[in-house]
């Protein structure tokens, strides 16, 4: 799968070495394979894994090179109106429209861009480099400065690999890992020194030094459209994103759910023929199942329900206890981060799967956020703090004093809190209820949601597959933003417009069916491998995460761990057994990557 890494520095010579190396580390082992390209200067150096790049482009005097991972889902659109307007440019070549578009319209080309990506692109006339990554940060993009230049990479691993970073923590990254872990603050690369380049964002580094700008940001104004014209309005910005990331050869991703399984209609209905459909579950889920509020019921029955209402080609996946543990720490690898646990090593496994079945996958990811689809937009008092991030006091119970002392987490959530809603675009004048819950979908959206898409990029990338989310089209989030809450919330009933707006497509069970989120097992056998694995881990003498934890809390705390206990801590799926499993995520992550405090 594609990558990205880069080194300029306009007062000495640069060697080819790192680079090299940095690109050899954007694929993970399943993914290698394909080809490497460079373009290489006195002071520039730009690398990219993947397919016929870098993209070289000159016209006149000037020139200008691309190093591009991600997708673009309106070359066809760009391409004609290039063409309008006297460029010779190929619908079929995203790299190259970039490149024309960027001539034509200069740095404003980012806000024509429909797709995920982030993209390097070397301006040779004006001196100047330009970073940029995709509007919701689909697409991950590491940079550093260093030594009156710049090192960037689109993995952490890539940026990493060069001999100028050395991973570190300091006091806010461990609370990056400890307190707001796994999800993380938007630009904080977490290790010293490092930075993430924010969604939307771009960055320029010339002779003068870097400046960075957000070329999109969300517009708030008053809806003026009635409920019958907004669903009308929802129902073809879906259709519309649907069809631009479909392909023939791609695989649905089918949960029985409203989002996943409205995609699979629309695509049959756009392509006109049988589709694919996979779904994923795990080994004794059928027995061990037990409703809560986050999870009401299991998928199984849905998903046959809709294979039948469909009549896809389809298969189901099921991940047993032993290769869901074992994958913890390759989980760990693709994300470059203590993640979400097993949820992230199952998404890992499924993506496996799917990768030996069909190159593309399509989620239903992303629908919750805009439409309101989660519990916590219910929840009296949510807007007061992250709402997912529940339960603080169990997690801090298992730190060290020592550690609490140094990052204060309960301080540094606040502050981090504070910081985020000091950058909601509020509607002046707008009922309390709706401002409410403009709040919360702005946590949502620029807190929340980064931790899965993060999660399903790299676990995808790491397996060799490419998996899209139509609804994480940039037009649909636009939209929504401005649509008032009473109209989201129709019915009564979570996602009630987007139920109301796909009504003719699906049956009605299933598109009023209550929201249930990816499945996790329930396997009481998971609870007891976590357990020997948390003792392994805390017993070692060796083991970095030692003098972070208070050891004997975090003995006690898996000894008492039975399936009854609940301490929901991070989102919907996140429980006490995911609260174990992130610390020897933790511990490996440590050592893995040779992070020193």
């Amino acid at each position: 799968m594609s990558g990205i890494a880069g080194w300029v520095n306009y007062t000495k010579k640069l060697e080819n070495s790192p680079i090299k190396a940095m690109i050899k580390q954007n694929a993970h082992p399943e993914s290698r394979g394909g080809e490497e390209g460079f373009w290489v200067s006195e002071n520039v150096l730009l690398g990219a894994s993947g397919a016929d790049q870098p993209a070289i482009l000159k016209r006149g005097e000037a020139m200008v090179v691309l190093v591009f991972s991600g997708e673009l889902y309106n070359t066809a659109d760009l391409a004609r109106e290039l063409t309008l307007a006297g460029y010779k440019t190929d619908a079929t070549s995203p790299l190259y429209t970039i490149l024309h578009a960027y001539l034509h319209w200069g740095t404003a080309f980012l806000n024509k861009l429909n797709g995920v990506f982030s993209l390097a692109l070397r301006d040779a006339e004006k001196h100047r480099l330009i970073l940029a990554r995709d509007r919701l940060g689909v697409k991950s993009l590491f940079y550093t400065p260093a030594d009156d230049g710049i090192i960037f990479a689109s993995s952490l691993k890539s940026l990493m690999a060069h001999p100028e970073v050395t991973p570190r923590l300091a006091a806010d990254g461990l609370a990056e890992i400890f307190a707001t872990g796994p999800g993380r603050t938007p630009g904080h690369g977490v290790l010293q020194g490092i930075h993430q380049l924010l969604p939307g964002s771009c960055l320029i580094f010339d002779q003068s030094g870097i400046k960075r700008h957000k070329y999109w940001k969300l517009a708030t104004f008053a809806h003026e459209e009635d409920f019958e014209e907004t669903a009308s309005s929802v129902r073809e910005l879906v259709f519309d994103a649907t069809r631009r990331q479909i392909s023939p050869d791609a695989g649905f991703l089918l949960s029985g759910g409203l989002d996943s399984s409205a995609l699979t209609a629309i695509a049959k209905l756009a392509l006109g023929r049988q589709v694919t459909t996979l779904s994923v579950d795990y080994r004794g889920n059928d027995k061990h199942f037990r409703p809560n509020a986050f999870q009401p019921n299991t998928d199984a029955s849905y998903v046959r329900r809709m294979t039948g209402f469909l009549k896809s080609d389809h298969e189901t996946y099921v991940i047993d206890t032993p290769e869901l543990v074992e994958s913890l720490y390759d989980a760990v690898r693709a994300r470059d981060f203590p993640g979400m646990a097993d949820i992230d090593s199952a998404m890992l496994l499924f993506s496996r799967w799917i990768a030996k079945r069909t190159p593309i996958g399509i989620t239903g990811e992303c629908a919750d956020e805009f439409f309101g689809g989660y519990p916590w937009f219910y929840r009296p008092g949510a807007e007061e703090m992250f709402p997912w991030a529940r339960n603080q006091a169990a997690r801090m119970k298992l730190l060290s004093p020592d550690l609490i002392s140094m990052i204060q987490p309960e301080e540094y959530l606040q502050a981090r809190y504070e910081e985020a809603v000091s950058e909601i675009p509020f509607l002046p004048g707008e009922p309390e209820k709706d401002a409410k819950m403009r709040k919360i979908s702005y946590l949502t959206m620029t807190r929340w949601l980064p931790v899965l898409l993060e999660r399903q990029d790299t676990m995808s990338r790491a397996a060799g597959l490419t998996l899209r989310a139509p609804f994480a089209d940039y037009r649909i989030i636009e939209y929504m933003w401005n649509v008032p809450w009473e109209m989201k919330y129709r019915h009564s009933r979570e996602k009630g417009l987007l139920r109301y707006a796909l009504t003719d497509i699906l049956p009605d069970d299933v598109l009023w069916r209550k929201k249930s989120p990816f499945p996790k097992t329930h396997n009481p056998n998971y609870i007891d491998a976590i357990r020997e694995l948390a003792m392994i881990t805390i017993d070692d003498p060796k083991s970095p995460l030692a003098p972070l934890i208070n050891k004997e809390e975090v003995r006690k705390f898996a000894q008492s761990l039975t399936r009854e206990t609940d301490i929901p801590w991070f989102g919907q799926l996140m429980n006490a057994p995911q609260m174990l499993a992130y610390l020897i995520q933790i511990d490996f992550w440590l050592r893995e990557y040779g992070v020193g405090i």
